[in-house]
């Protein structure tokens, strides 16, 4: 019994030192470090609908066939220019690739595919008959493969505003009516395109967007035998602004 004492006032002892001789330490928690998670980087595809509106001259030029003084060439009898601006709706597919970088900058690639329905008519004066001899021009399609610079962010890095560039190709399309008689000719022309847009992440899988991209293409041409005659036109300085909505789903 006089042992067990004995113990009990040397621990009793001891553990009063320790509390004389400095604080207790009490346990430090450490904050648990948030795990960032990439939810931009990877493939995507998409689909977008919405109007493109275009603006370019045609020159009309009506060649008459070869006569006695001009046995070996054609000889330009009549000339026309119109100020054609077809509009319409434009909606198609869409897929690319995202990487995400430092200070949350954003780079990819993107591949477009649209169906076009913008057209204009406008009457000639070739003839001095506005009511019967028409040109019609027509965009029937839009492809474009271009890069994207973006950045991430918000709050919860769901908003990323982004500017693009790159090449883009299109078919147009022009028919000629002549005395009742219509007859169409087509080309694919290439060019340029830029733009700008703003893509928001609605989760892990699914973004929207609204994009505009303004393309600069080069000359079209197009050639029509009305025999005797024939009508060559071109189209100069072709250009369009398209605005589109969209809907993709991510693969990361």
């Amino acid at each position: 019994m006089k042992k067990f004492l004995l113990s009990t006032i040397a621990v009793a002892a001891l553990i009063s030192g320790a509390n004389a001789g400095g604080k207790l330490v009490e346990p430090v928690n450490v904050p648990a470090v948030p795990v960032v998670t990439d939810e931009w980087s990877g493939p995507y595809v998409g689909v977008a609908a919405g109007y493109l509106s275009g603006k370019g001259k045609v020159d009309i030029t009506k060649i008459s066939p070869p006569t006695l003084t001009a046995v070996n060439n054609n000889v330009a009898t009549a000339y026309d220019r119109l100020n054609m601006e077809p509009d319409g709706f434009a909606g198609g597919v869409f897929a690319g690739v995202n990487k995400l970088l430092g200070n949350d900058w954003l780079i990819g690639i993107e591949v477009a595919a649209n169906y076009v329905n913008a057209k204009d008519t406008k009457n000639l004066y070739i003839h001095q008959d506005r009511l019967q001899d028409t040109f019609t021009l027509k965009q029937s399609s839009d492809y474009a493969i271009y890069g994207r610079l973006g950045k991430v962010m918000g709050q919860d890095k769901n908003v990323m505003p982004y500017v693009l560039a790159g090449g883009t190709l299109a078919k147009l399309k022009g028919g000629l009516k002549v005395n009742g008689v219509k007859k169409w000719d087509s080309d694919t022309v290439g060019g340029w395109t830029v733009g700008a847009g703003v893509e928001y992440k609605i989760n892990k899988k699914w973004h929207v967007r609204v994009q505009y991209r303004f393309s600069k293409y080069s000359d079209a041409k197009f050639k029509y035998n009305f025999s005797p005659d024939i009508y060559r036109v071109k189209v100069k300085d072709y250009k369009t602004h398209l605005i589109q909505v969209g809907l993709s789903y991510h693969f990361n």
